[in-house]
């Protein structure tokens, strides 16, 4: 086959994210080959390091679409790219699970190998193995050098570790290698609802959740559950499913009995949920759309064996924006369960978590864990008044606060080809710098010391931006020209001056008089 984009030759199947594209428009197709009936092996030719992760999705879309059993894109960079060791480093750390799933699927490991006995040292540059010890240990390690060079962009070595292995003996007396691994197996769970699945599924941290994968599996904590009533009477379901490393949001569509039955099994529950992968443009982000569900055991609550339990009179639940994603009730709850005599509940300026919070008192109660509920609020009652001068560090000197250096007024316009500036203050002038002039900087280094770090008296808002978009046009390596002083704006100290000041002499003056930037020069 003729070298092309991979994009191109995925365009049919593959999903239109971001990181596919990226892997998809940096790499060529070199040769495909069909190594059997059911195996296909694709050449790549990269012009960075691909993500190994992404490139697994693209082999199971692959492997999916044409009912293959096994998809390799072997891989290599081309010689025009300069990757630096970091580079490298990082794409063979992510490089392991991708590599032992081939090496499996190749015979050059044991297929009981795990994600636990393959690993990458970035300081020695060399990736790790742990197996038993036997004959082949030797040819092994060649095996996967060999396979690294033929098919993968690293370069490094590799190292077979039998320090764990203990040697046993077989019913006939002869030793047997084992290696010692002490493997913790995972709960199954109970099916709740959907179909069952393969428990030799492999499962998916949240964070690599994607449109690629298509079908994944997840494990984690409910952290909270969502019910919505579609006009056909049919619920949609809709709960967040946490691991150590993020959440990803499952849907799922029932009756109204069958989502009252979830959300009493599931809220606050540990799950596992097989599903698709699909992306929701509403939310902007990649969902899980469930087809089955197992409840597992829950995990041991936390305590608080403190001697003297604290309350707590500060906290936010769900119902302050941006700040928390606990219900308020759970709060509750959780205090009750610590032994803890009363709780605050202090949302952002609302109190609309107070019925919840009050149910779950009146159930903690009821279960013989009584708690005081303290209803409280963190408001915002105070007027900060209005701002006037924008730009004020806290070092600002009193000698600033009295202006006793004068104000400068300024005034900024532009159009295709020039800059535009009036400037009164110690000095008064008028320059007109052209956007392509090669002395740009340098009369606009001028105007920022003739400035200072004094007070700016601006005609409107705009002037102070075209300075700044101008100040950081400048080629890479070379220093902007930065505009960053305080500044007032002429039409708000007037409307200030006649709000609080309508009587003042001073103030209709300024205020009647006072347009341009030749009226604040001259009245300064």
């Amino acid at each position: 086959m003729a070298s092309n984009e991979l994009g191109l030759f995925l365009a049919d199947f593959v999903a239109p994210t971001s990181m596919a594209a990226d892997t998809a428009a940096d790499s060529l197709v070199r040769s495909v080959n069909v190594d059997s009936s059911s195996s296909l092996t694709i050449e790549l030719s990269c012009r960075s390091y691909p993500d190994p992760s992404v490139l697994r999705s693209f082999e199971q879309l692959i492997a999916r679409e044409y009912s293959l059993e096994k998809v390799m894109l072997s891989h290599d960079l081309d010689s025009e790219a300069a990757e630096t060791q970091s580079d490298h480093a990082n794409y063979c750390e992510k490089l392991v699970p991708w590599l032992l799933c081939h090496l499996r699927q190749n015979e050059k490991i044991p297929l009981s190998a795990d994600d636990a006995d393959l690993s990458y040292d970035k300081v020695r540059n060399t990736f790790k193995l742990k197996i038993d010890k036997h004959a082949g240990t030797q040819n092994t390690a060649k095996n996967i050098l060999s396979f690294l060079r033929q098919h993968t962009a690293a370069k490094c070595d590799v190292k077979i570790d039998t320090s764990g292995a203990v040697v046993r003996k077989d019913k006939q007396g002869k030793s047997v290698n084992k290696l010692k691994v002490n493997k913790t197996k995972k709960d199954k769970g109970k099916l709740i609802w959907g179909s069952d699945w393969s428990q030799r599924s492999r499962e998916t941290l949240a964070e690599a959740i994607s449109v690629e994968i298509k079908t994944a599996v997840v494990r984690g904590d409910v952290s909270f559950f969502e019910k919505f009533i579609n006009r056909n009477g049919s619920v949609r379901v809709s709960f967040a499913l946490t691991d150590d490393s993020s959440s990803v949001r499952v849907m799922l569509f029932c009756d109204e009995r069958t989502a009252d039955r979830l959300e009493s099994n599931l809220k606050g529950s540990r799950t596992i949920v097989r599903g698709t992968t699909q992306f929701n443009h509403y939310r902007n982000e990649c969902e899980l759309k469930a087809s089955g569900i197992r409840l597992l055991p829950p995990r041991k609550r936390r305590s608080d064996d403190a001697v003297e339990k604290r309350v707590e009179l500060h906290i936010h639940s769900k119902m302050s924006k941006d700040d928390a994603l606990i219900d308020a009730g759970d709060i509750v709850r959780q205090a009750a369960h610590f032994g803890h005599e009363a709780v605050a509940i202090t949302d952002h300026g609302i109190v609309q978590g107070f019925p919840a919070a009050y149910e779950a008192c009146r159930e903690s109660a009821i279960a013989g864990k009584p708690i005081k509920l303290i209803l409280g609020m963190e408001g915002y009652v105070v007027d900060d008044g209005q701002l006037l001068c924008y730009g004020l560090t806290d070092k600002t000197t009193q000698e600033f606060d009295s202006l006793e250096h004068g104000l400068t007024a300024l005034s900024v316009a532009e159009n295709d080809e020039y800059l535009f500036v009036k400037h009164a203050g110690l000095e008064k002038y008028e320059i007109a710098i052209a956007k392509d002039d090669p002395g740009r900087l340098i009369k606009l280094k001028k105007l920022a010391e003739d400035v200072g770090q004094g007070p700016l008296l601006l005609d409107c808002i705009e002037s102070i931006r075209i300075l700044r978009r101008q100040g950081f046009k400048v080629e890479s390596g070379t220093p902007r020209v930065k505009f960053f002083m305080p500044y007032m704006i002429v039409t708000e100290l007037k409307n200030f001056c006649k709000k609080y000041f309508p009587l003042d002499t001073f103030s209709s003056e300024f205020t009647e008089k006072i347009v341009t930037v030749e009226d604040l020069e001259s009245n300064l």
